[in-house]
């Protein structure tokens, strides 16, 4: 049986799904931004402004769609470093009923404080009963722990890269914390993001925007469909590289990618292995591994020549 989160119909969409323009806190405005990612072969673009809900359906064209959104801050009445981003998407989840309306454009969310685990969950719940899927942001940026996390609900991702936060503060790569959820039995796809404000041009060594993205694989370029090829789990994570197709068949596990200086295949404990190129005139472009017995979960992550990444989501195997 082959096991794998993509799709095995469909094309790789490319899109960033968190943005900021200057309808809260970027410097773009969201004309400029739609037609820099357009200029950059996205073919989504999330505009996720904190704490406003925006849609921007005039943009969407038979190549380019955007993806309704907001962005939801919650800070802690203890006055610590901590705090939680929450990225808010139309949902994907099969099967499930809203109960209560959707926000409407402009809508200005709450910036609560919060006591509790349960006041947190209560937040992420009432946006569920909306309608909306929720990912957690930039868990390194935000001094988060995986316990900080471990104990939340209907998450379906969480930012392993944060590109806004790597680049400019060392503080937006979060697989490590992805991985202590998913030894702890928590079911959740990592993202990679822009999380771009622009404060510095585009042509600038400063620019913040078009270094962390995902490839959806979906049956068409569609917010329904998009949405539910996110939830789905049917997308990667990158900086740079490609994923062509990865799965477990038969108890191996094998990816296909772009060009790469090395593939790490990672599990639940130190069962790693690794394929490594010799120079860029041999690169790796695919390696297949027989799995341990013992794996719950395997991903595996691609380096390029230039130090970019890609990332797989994990396949469960238990």
């Amino acid at each position: 049986m082959r096991l794998s989160p993509l799709y095995e119909e469909g094309n790789f969409y490319k899109g960033n799904l968190h943005s900021h323009t200057t309808r809260s806190d970027g410097k773009l405005t969201p004309d400029e931004s739609v037609a820099a990612f357009k200029a950059h072969g996205y073919d989504f673009l999330a505009l996720t402004e904190h704490n406003r809900y925006t849609r921007f359906e005039q943009y969407n064209t038979k190549d380019f769609i955007t993806i309704q959104g907001v962005e939801g801050d919650v800070y802690l009445k203890d006055g610590q470093w901590r705090v939680y981003h929450f990225i808010f998407l139309p949902t994907g989840e099969r099967g499930f009923t809203p109960t209560k309306p959707m926000l409407s454009h402009d809508d200005v969310m709450d910036n609560p404080t919060l006591d509790t685990m349960d006041d947190i969950q209560a937040y992420i719940d009432d946006m569920r009963d909306r309608g909306y899927m929720t990912m957690i942001n930039h868990p390194h940026w935000s001094t988060l722990e995986y316990d900080d996390i471990l104990p939340l609900k209907n998450l379906f991702g969480v930012e392993i890269l944060n590109f806004c936060s790597w680049y400019t503060e060392n503080m937006g790569e979060s697989n490590v914390l992805w991985d202590a959820l998913l030894r702890r039995g928590m079911k959740i796809w990592g993202t990679a993001t822009d999380d771009n404000h622009n404060w510095h041009p585009i042509d600038s060594q400063y620019c913040d925007s078009f270094g962390g993205y995902i490839q959806v694989k979906a049956k068409e370029l569609s917010e329904q469909a998009i949405c539910q090829a996110i939830w789905d789990g049917s997308f990667y994570a990158s900086t740079g590289p490609e994923i062509y197709d990865y799965y477990v068949e038969d108890g191996i596990f094998h990816i296909k990618c772009s060009p790469v200086k090395r593939i790490c295949v990672n599990g639940q404990t130190r069962e790693y292995q690794a394929v490594i190129a010799k120079d860029e005139s041999q690169p790796v472009t695919e390696y297949s591994v027989k799995l341990y017995d013992w794996q719950t979960y395997v991903r595996a992550e691609c380096f390029g020549f230039d130090g970019r990444k890609a990332y797989t989501n994990p396949i469960y195997l238990k």
